[in-house]
């Protein structure tokens, strides 16, 4: 299966060989240099650590996904088009606090523009079933993400997201996908990573998700990779707090013997 690109923009969204070249012949310092100047990006700048899945440290790893990776909300004009690919978390706390993604971009330039380019982050937890049908939206999040450079493969960047407070509807095995609302005009697309070699997770099952049917493969296609995603828990507050009291009831009992 090809990855899928829309369907009238084609030529400009899928890198070609020849275009690969030409890129390829360009002073890689000056590329860098202005890059960095213009993200702020530190390579191998990864700042948090994950406790329910990791698919997206161990840089080494990362590769483009072969198959659908569409990772993104478009504007409203293409709405059908919008689409993601989440893969399978075992979720141990109930309040998702920190996310991560790594993601190749279609447009080059786009790497000049970032971070205004991405207006917005829309977290994704629910079932297949419910994530096909157009469900499953846990929250929308302000881009806050801390980015940095993908050595492995060309025009990508990883985002860290931190400090949030997303409700993922309870604890236990859920999809999850964190997705950049970003439009496709003039930034064109984003497709997801995969990594060959995850420090948590695997098991090659992630799914992707294209709710508006644009590209007529289905609302939900098995992408089966690795989907380059992190995702930290922690307890809902109501869980700490029946904790806390817990452990109060056991020292006063302990205090009065």
């Amino acid at each position: 299966m090809q990855r899928e690109v829309l369907p009238a923009w084609g030529l400009f969204l899928r890198f070609s060989k020849s275009f690969g070249k030409v890129i390829n012949k360009m002073n890689t310092k000056t590329l860098l240099i202005l890059s960095l100047a213009g993200l702020g990006v530190v390579a191998n700048a990864q700042v948090n650590t994950y406790n329910d899945l990791d698919q997206l440290r161990n840089a080494g790893g990362l590769v483009s996904t072969a198959n659908f990776g569409v990772n993104q909300r478009f504007e409203s004009g293409f709405a059908a088009f919008s689409g993601f690919v989440a893969d399978d978390v075992n979720l141990t706390g109930g309040i998702i606090d920190k996310v991560g993604v790594a993601m190749e971009f279609s447009n080059p330039a786009t790497l000049n523009t970032l971070p205004t380019s991405i207006t917005g982050w829309d977290i994704y937890v629910g079932d297949r079933a419910t994530l096909a049908a157009g469900g499953g939206l846990a929250a929308t999040v302000a881009n806050t993400a801390v980015v940095s450079n993908v050595g492995s493969v060309a025009n990508s960047r990883m985002f860290e997201l931190s400090g949030l407070s997303v409700n993922a509807g309870g604890t236990g095995v859920k999809m999850v996908a964190v997705v950049p609302v970003m439009d496709f005009s003039p930034n064109g697309q984003t497709f997801i990573l995969s990594n060959t070699t995850p420090l948590t997770g695997g098991g090659n099952n992630s799914v992707g998700f294209n709710p508006g049917n644009g590209f007529g493969l289905g609302t939900s296609v098995d992408v089966l990779t690795n989907a380059a995603l992190a995702v930290n828990t922690v307890p809902e507050p109501a869980t700490m707090v029946a904790l806390g009291a817990g452990l109060l009831a056991i020292a006063r009992r302990r205090r009065s013997k």
